[in-house]
């Protein structure tokens, strides 16, 4: 895995006659690869070699082999956030990356992630929290995850103002209406579950 470390390489033999193996030889082969912790995706596979072995009984030639170097896991996760009702929805970032290596950042991303929020001006609190999310990012050396994030959306501030009136002693009282302020995303007092009484 990128990031990782290398595999052992080891030798595989073909040709030995007489009960001869491995152990017959005099001097045994030194294998090797040219890939190491911080070679990339993108150069795979990288060559593996041996060499060096000597039997006097044998023509040693020898076949590479190869490394194959898979992306290292990166897990990005989106920010929660809170707005008001009829708001503006919050800004929606990365809080936090999980496992970058060899010294890698944000800015080695070949293409950063886009966060955002499926919550709207006109979101209620009713379906509140929203979901918050990144995606979009890309780097040949990571297979990327995301967590989502949430933002929640609390109800806005309505005031509702009783009238006033004037009335003759022995009279009837006036009719005690409703003034309102505050209503957004053009609700009115007809969007109330429950209309106030005024008395």
């Amino acid at each position: 895995t990128y990031g990782g470390s290398p595999p052992v390489i080891t030798a595989g033999y073909t040709g030995f006659v007489n009960g001869d193996t491995a152990s017959s030889l005099s001097t045994k082969p030194k294998c090797s690869t040219i890939a190491d912790g911080t070679s990339s995706v993108a150069g795979s596979p990288y060559e593996t070699s041996c060499s060096g072995a000597v039997d006097s009984n044998y023509n040693i030639s020898y076949a590479g082999g190869f490394v194959t170097v898979n992306p290292a896991a990166l897990t990005i996760t989106a920010s929660n956030g809170s707005m008001v009702y009829g708001g503006t929805p919050p800004p929606i970032t990365v809080t936090g990356y999980a496992g970058f290596v060899n010294g890698d950042s944000a800015a080695s991303l070949s293409t950063k992630p886009t966060c955002s929020t499926k919550a709207t001006s006109s979101s209620s609190v009713a379906g509140s929290p929203y979901q918050s999310l990144c995606s979009g990012a890309v780097d040949t050396n990571y297979n990327i995850g995301y967590v989502n994030g949430s933002v929640t959306v609390s109800a806005a501030p309505l005031s509702i103002t009783a009238s006033g009136g004037s009335m003759t002693y022995g009279g009837s009282a006036p009719t005690i209406s409703a003034d309102y302020v505050g209503f957004v995303n053009g609700d009115t007092a007809s969007d109330l579950s429950t209309k106030p009484k005024c008395s």
